[in-house]
């Protein structure tokens, strides 16, 4: 089998298993019984390729929250309603990350609006050293 025949079926199993972006166990299971039933060689191969590809479906439907401060149950609700304005959402993690000083770092799939205090004075480094 070449790799563009394994990429279709790892193609085929993420989409299988995930629904409205949350894992489908059942799903999940029969495609890594399917996967597992290659040669070895082609299963190690595509079982490593659905693993990234199946979280690299999850993180697109997961807002990471990055703050320097502990945020409240009710500002982290009020970020997740303005980005579900623009994007789906079915996870949302918060990091408490004290190097940004201040502000906020989202992330969502691909996505980084970084919004940070040391964001912004890198910014101002950049600007000065140019």
């Amino acid at each position: 089998m070449n790799k563009k025949q394994l990429h279709k079926i790892v193609d085929k199993c993420v989409a299988v298993s995930l629904k409205e972006g949350k894992i489908l166990p059942a799903k999940v299971k029969q495609c890594i019984k399917l996967l597992k039933q290659l040669s070895r060689e082609e299963a190690i191969i595509s079982l490593k390729l659905y693993q990234h590809d199946l979280q690299r479906a999850l993180d697109q439907s997961t807002l990471t929250i990055q703050s320097a401060v502990k945020l409240s149950a009710l500002t982290v609700q009020a970020i997740t309603d303005a980005v579900a304005k623009h994007y789906k959402i079915n996870q949302i993690t918060t990091i408490l990350n004290p190097s940004l000083l201040g502000g906020l770092r989202l992330k969502i799939g691909d996505i980084v609006i970084d919004d940070s205090v040391s964001a912004k004075i890198d910014q101002i480094k950049e600007r000065i050293s140019a």
